[in-house]
This record gives structure tokens, C-alpha cells and sequence, in this order.
């Protein structure tokens, strides 16, 4: 569980992972902001001057038209889920209009008349009857929504890769310390043996011919156990590799403490298989993460459909203007002028937009519908290979349940054997070869066991990952469970 915890705190593959999920909660935030209050201000000063020489009775005068236009506003708007758009603000203005009247004979004449300041309240609305009607407006939000549940399911299934691969370096790591252990105690009969039978040639009770035998066992015991040394090295790395650390902390790993392991009774090795198989279909987040995002593709489908519908918008607005008070009249003309402006003021529009050849929308729906096409491809194919999965890992794991039962049966044997040849030779009912052989046999059951066992061990690995069960679920869901990887697997035991 330590290398567990390490893995899933240091890889990469995990970091990049949790990452991708939370881009893709930012992308549910960014589509939730269509649907945001928007708040809009403008302040805007307008000057201008225009004019020329008019010669009225063959008199010159110069004529120069002045404004000063001070204005500003607000407002809100605010798309809702149906497809409506709903703005209202306030727009205010006030307007200094002067004139200038200066004659060939240098005599000039200033008019300057200030409008009131003059307020708008306005409210607009838009709904769309055709394109943009209805929950097509949120088809891109629940999109991403549902993108966002298959990010986590992505998450949880990088969750069970690396817990797969840290796993199976770890028992790796396991094995290659048995077999060294293994090794060892191969090395100490084989050496015990030889030098026992120095002894006994010294004292010229056995032929020296025969050291030559021992002494070429010896060296055969002795590579063994130095290919055992270099597998753990090997093995104590890739596990390092495994748990995201670097290869400075992985030298420095201790001796595995978690023994793997050991097969149950063989009346006991029965599954369910066709119950487990339903359960890996419901279990598996790989495959839930695609049938999310055949959800996905499929309202990106009806939101491009909808491209190919008419956009008939109708519009209306309402709107009241007045000024600030009657006293600041100050001319006739800005009276008239204003008159025509106050008050409330009602309009409706209806707007058509349709392109008749549609390329743009076939474009977008063609590409839409093969990205549903693929997922759905892609959901069908990795059930397909989740059914064969999980009943390869079961069979799998019955036989190598049953080889590593039988495994440690022949070792248990072997060591019996190699007791009773000691003690026959002592007697003079054995022979020394027959001793080696006897204790080579040990050695090689010995690790045929270690095998056994580290293919049964990897075999409940797979079934747990092939049936999406490697982390709890129900009441303590999320958690690991070491019982999980140590253990048959009980709760599918008819």
C-alpha cells in the first residue's frame, strides 16, 4: 500500500490526469458563462463644426453650425435557457447647439441653446420561433457537463492503470526477492554439501573424484545466484519507475514486506462467470467514460441540426423618455425637436435569416455525426473486449490458482525428499548424485512456486482490473482495499 499511495500521489500519468480533469470542469464553467448577466456602460462626447460662405443680397456672411453632445448609458442583458434574450438599461444625453453669423463688414452674431438632459429607459427582448429555440440553447452546456463526468471516469481508470502497472512491479519485486531467497538457500546446500564432502575426502572416506561434481554444482548454484542479484536490481527500479519516484529514492527501496498470495483449496475455485461479466460491464470506468461521451456527441449533433433550421428572430421593444425638467426649455426648435422624442415608444420586428445552400451546417453536421459514429464504435468495441477480458482473467485465474496449489504441494515435497536422501546417504542406502539431483529438483521447485505464485498473484490483479473492481465500491467506495489483491475473489463465489 505504500507503493500504492506513492504512485497515485507522484506519477505523472496521474498528475496529468487530475489536470485534464479540471480543464475540462474550466470548459463546463466557460460554457456556463453564455448564460451569465452581462453588464454594458458607454460615456461618449461628440463636438462638431461645419459651415461656409453664404452670399445672401451680395452680402458675404460666414455661417458656422456648432455642437457639443454629451451622452452615456447602462445596461444588462441576459440570455436564458429557452433561447431568449432579455436587455433593459438606461441611456442619458444632453446637447449644446450654437451658431455663428459673421458678415464681410466684420459684425458677428452668437447663438448658443442648451437641450435639456433627456433620459431613456428601455427594455428588449428576442426570441428565437425556429433555429435556437428551446433546450437546443443548453445542448453545448450539457455537452461539456457530460464531457466533465467522463473526465472523471477517465480519472478514476488512470487511477487503475498505474495501479495495475505499480501492482504488477510489485510483485515483480516480490518474486525477484524470492527467487533471490531461493538462490541463497541453494547456495548454502550446495556449498554445506561441498563442504562436507572435503571433510570426508580429507579424512579419505570419499573419492576426490567426486569433488569435481560438487564443485561444478557449486558453480552452477553460484550463477543462478547471481542472476538472481541483477533481476532484483532490475525489478527494484522498474518498480520505482512504477511508483513515479526518481532513481536516487528508487535504489534506496526497502525489501518488499507484503508476501504474495497464497492460493485457496481447490473444491474452492468456482466463479460465477456470467454474473461477473454483467458486474465488469457496470463497473468498468473506461467504458462508462465512453457511453458519456456518446452523450456528448450526441447533443453536439442536435445542436448542429439545428443550424439547418431558419433563424426567424422576433423582437420587441419598449421604451419611455423624458427630461429632466420644463424650465429647461430654452428655444422653440429644441422644444419641437424633443417633443418628437419623449414619451413611450413600442416596436416589434421579425427577422429572417436563411442560407439556402447550407454548407456551413452540413459541414459542421457531417463532422458532428461521425464523431458520434466513432464513439459509438468505440463504446461497442471496448465491450466487446471487456467481455473477452473478464473471461479470459477468469479462467486464467482458476488455472493459476490451481498451478500454485499444486506448486507448493511439489516444493513442500521436494524439501522432504532432499531430508530423506541426507539421510539415506549418511546410511549408505543413496548415493552422492543422487542427493545433487534430488536437490536440484528442490531448487527448481522452488522457483517454479515463486512463478506459480507470482502469476497467481498477478492473475487476481487482472480479473480485478478486467471487471473494474481493483478500487471498492458501495459504502466505502474509493478506498483500496488490500484485501482485493490478496485474496480469491470471494464475493463472486457461487
Amino acid at each position: 500500500m505504500d507503493a500504492v499511495r506513492a504512485a497515485l500521489e507522484n506519477h505523472p500519468n496521474v498528475i496529468i490526469a487530475k489536470q485534464s480533469l479540471r480543464s475540462n470542469r474550466g470548459a463546463v464553467q466557460s460554457a456556463q458563462g453564455v448564460f451569465d448577466w452581462s453588464l454594458s456602460a458607454n460615456v461618449g462626447h461628440v463636438q462638431s463644426a461645419n459651415g461656409g460662405d453664404v452670399n445672401i443680397l451680395s452680402q458675404d456672411f460666414d455661417i458656422t453650425n456648432q455642437q457639443d453632445i454629451t451622452s452615456m448609458g447602462a445596461s444588462v442583458s441576459k440570455l436564458l435557457p429557452w433561447g431568449m434574450t432579455v436587455s433593459s438599461g438606461a441611456d442619458f444625453s444632453r446637447s449644446q447647439i450654437g451658431q455663428v453669423v459673421t458678415a464681410t463688414l466684420g459684425s458677428s452674431n452668437e447663438t448658443d441653446t442648451t437641450t435639456p438632459l433627456v433620459g431613456t429607459l428601455f427594455v428588449n427582448i428576442t426570441q428565437p420561433l425556429l433555429q435556437g429555440l428551446g433546450s437546443v440553447t443548453t445542448a453545448e452546456l450539457r455537452a461539456r457537463e457530460a464531457e466533465l463526468l467522463a473526465a472523471k471516469d477517465d480519472y478514476q481508470q488512470t487511477i487503475n492503470n498505474q495501479l495495475l502497472q505499480v501492482v504488477q512491479a510489485y510483485w515483480a519485486y516480490a518474486s525477484a526477492f524470492a527467487f533471490l531467497r531461493a538462490a541463497r538457500e541453494a547456495e548454502g546446500r550446495a556449498l554445506k554439501l561441498l563442504e562436507d564432502n572435503k571433510k570426508l575426502v580429507q579424512a579419505d572416506l570419499r573419492p576426490a573424484a567426486e569433488l569435481r561434481q560438487l564443485e561444478a554444482n557449486y558453480a552452477d548454484v553460484k550463477q543462478a545466484l547471481y542472476r538472481s542479484e541483477q533481476s532484483l536490481v532490475s525489478a527494484r527500479f522498474t518498480l520505482g519507475v512504477a511508483m513515479g519516484i526518481d532513481a536516487k529514492n528508487a535504489s534506496r527501496l526497502a525489501d518488499p514486506s507484503t508476501q504474495m498470495p497464497q492460493p485457496p483449496k481447490l473444491e474452492t475455485i468456482q466463479l460465477a462467470n456470467e454474473k461477473i461479466v454483467e458486474s465488469a460491464y457496470e463497473n468498468r470506468t473506461d467504458l462508462l467514460a465512453l457511453a458519456k461521451r456518446v452523450s456528448a456527441a450526441k447533443l453536439r449533433l442536435e445542436l448542429a441540426e439545428n443550424t439547418r433550421i431558419p433563424q426567424l428572430d422576433l423582437s420587441a421593444r419598449i421604451q419611455y423618455a423624458g427630461v429632466g425638467s420644463d424650465d429647461e426649455y430654452r428655444s422653440m426648435s429644441i422644444q419641437n425637436a424633443l417633443t418628437a422624442q419623449l414619451g413611450y415608444t413600442a416596436s416589434l420586428n421579425l427577422a429572417f435569416l436563411w442560407p439556402p445552400q447550407m454548407n456551413a451546417a452540413d459541414g459542421v453536421i457531417a463532422q458532428q455525426a461521425a464523431s458520434l459514429r466513432i464513439a459509438q464504435e468505440s463504446q461497442r468495441s471496448l465491450r466487446q473486449q471487456i467481455g473477452a477480458s473478464v473471461y479470459s482473467a477468469i479462467e486464467r485465474l482458476k488455472q493459476r490458482a490451481r498451478i500454485a496449489y499444486e506448486a507448493n504441494r511439489a516444493e513442500s515435497y521436494y524439501k522432504e525428499s532432499v531430508s530423506n536422501e541426507e539421510k539415506k546417504l549418511k546410511a549408505g542406502l543413496s548415493t552422492l548424485v543422487s542427493l545433487v539431483l534430488t536437490q536440484e529438483r528442490l531448487a527448481t521447485a522452488q522457483s517454479n512456486a515463486v512463478a506459480a505464485m507470482q502469476a497467481y498473484a498477478e492473475a487476481i490483479l487482472a480479473f480485478r482490473y478486467s471487471t473494474g473492481a481493483l478500487i471498492r465500491k458501495g459504502k466505502n467506495s474509493g478506498q483500496i482495499s488490500p484485501a482485493y489483491l490478496l485474496e480469491f475473489p470471494k464475493e463472486s463465489t457461487k
